[in-house]
């Protein structure tokens, strides 16, 4: 979703439990000012809940995702 998302799958990735890992992630410039936060291992497999509703389901991998 975000540079750090992106530091944090790298971080993750890394790890000794962590078998084959694709990251998937566009190309240009990022847009976050405050990036640099700790590293933070992410849940293989997961997905996360932006917000709640009953009639429609959006699902995203990309920055889309933030504007929600």
């Amino acid at each position: 979703m975000n540079e750090e998302e992106l530091r944090n799958l790298m971080f993750t990735a890394q790890q000794d439990d962590m078998g084959p890992f694709v990251i998937r992630y566009r190309a240009g410039n990022g847009v976050m000012v405050d990036w640099q936060r700790p590293l933070k291992s992410i849940k293989v497999g997961k997905g996360r809940q932006i917000c709640d509703g009953e009639e429609v389901a959006i699902l995203s991998i990309a920055p889309l995702a933030t504007k929600l």
